[in-house]
C-alpha cells in the first residue's frame, strides 16, 4: 500500500508493502556488489541522488576495481530506470522489491529547514557538504515517509555510528555471495550447463541471458564453469556476446624466447595483448 505519512506538499515515491522493508543502499555498498540491488528479496530500496554523483566520480577511473564496478553499476542503472519517471516514482524489480532514486526536498526546498527532523540533524552532523552527511539524511527522509522498517545499509563504520546517532537504524551490507572469485585470480565465474558449454567449445561464442550480461563490462574476462566441473576461458565483448579466447598456443618473444600461457590469468593477458582493439 502507499504511505500516508509523507510531509504535506510531498508525493510519495514508492509504493510499498506494510509487510516490506525499505533500504537504503550507501556508495560503497555498491562498489562492493554491483550486483546487490537484486539481492534485497521483495524488499524495497532506496538510492540518493548523493551516491549517483559518487558513483559518477568514480566510474572515471579506468584501472581501479572501484572504478570498474561504479561502470557495472551505472549500466544496470540505466538499464533498471531508463528515464525520469522511472527513477523518480520507482520500478518493480524481479524479485519483487522496488528500487527508487531519493532527491531529499529536505535539502532542496528551505521550507523544509527548520523542521523538527531537520534542527536535530543539523546539531548532531551540520555539515551538510558532506556526502556521507546528506547520504544518511536522505535514508532519514525515507524513514518519515514510509512503513518501518527503514535501514540504511552501509560498509562505512563511521556512517553506521553516525547514522545511529540521529536515530536511523544501520547495518552492514552482509550478503556478500557474489559471482565466484577464484582463490588466485581477480576474474569470475559463470555457471553453465554441460551442453552451453559445449556449444560454446564448438561454436566459439553464445549469448547470455540479459541479467548475467548487464553485470559484465566490455572485454571482462571470465571462466565458463559447467555443474559438471568442465571449463573454459572467455571474453565478454558487449551486448549478450560472449567468446572464446583468440590466443595461439605460443608466441615468439623478442630474442627467440617462447611464451606461452601457462595459467588463466596469463591466457587473459595473451588474449587483451593481441587484440589492437584494446587499448
Amino acid at each position: 500500500m502507499e504511505s500516508t505519512t509523507a510531509p504535506v506538499g510531498l508525493k510519495p515515491r514508492l509504493k510499498m508493502s506494510a509487510k516490506a522493508k525499505t533500504f537504503v543502499l550507501d556508495t560503497n555498498v555498491l562498489l562492493h556488489d554491483p550486483q546487490s540491488i537484486f539481492k534485497f528479496e521483495d524488499n524495497n530500496l532506496a538510492i540518493p541522488v548523493e551516491v549517483l554523483e559518487e558513483l559518477d566520480a568514480i566510474k572515471t577511473e579506468q584501472s581501479t576495481e572501484r572504478g570498474r564496478n561504479a561502470r557495472r553499476v551505472h549500466r544496470i542503472l540505466s538499464e533498471l530506470l531508463p528515464d525520469s519517471r522511472s527513477m523518480h516514482e520507482g520500478v518493480k524489480l524481479t524479485n519483487g522489491g522496488t528500487l527508487s532514486v531519493i532527491i531529499n526536498p529536505w535539502l532542496a526546498d528551505p521550507a523544509f529547514k527548520d523542521t523538527p527532523a531537520m534542527v536535530t540533524f543539523r546539531a548532531i552532523l551540520p555539515d551538510l557538504a558532506k556526502k556521507d552527511n546528506r547520504i544518511i539524511a536522505a535514508a532519514l527522509y525515507v524513514k518519515s515517509c514510509y512503513p518501518p522498517p527503514t535501514i540504511l545499509v552501509t560498509k562505512d563504520v563511521n556512517v553506521t555510528l553516525k547514522a545511529r546517532a540521529v536515530g536511523l537504524e544501520a547495518q552492514d551490507y552482509l550478503n556478500d555471495k557474489v559471482a565466484e572469485v577464484d582463490d588466485e585470480g581477480d576474474y569470475r565465474e559463470l555457471e553453465v550447463t554441460i551442453y552451453e558449454l559445449q556449444r560454446f567449445a564448438s561454436e566459439g561464442e553464445f549469448t547470455l541471458e540479459e541479467e548475467t550480461a548487464s553485470s559484465l563490462t566490455l572485454n571482462e574476462y571470465v571462466l565458463l564453469r559447467s555443474t559438471e566441473g568442465k571449463t573454459m576461458p572467455a571474453r565478454y565483448y558487449g551486448e549478450g556476446r560472449i567468446c572464446r579466447l583468440k590466443i595461439p598456443d605460443w608466441i615468439k618473444a623478442p630474442g627467440g624466447i617462447t611464451i606461452r600461457g601457462r595459467n588463466l590469468e596469463q591466457q587473459f593477458f595473451m588474449d587483451a595483448l593481441l587484440d589492437d582493439s584494446i587499448t
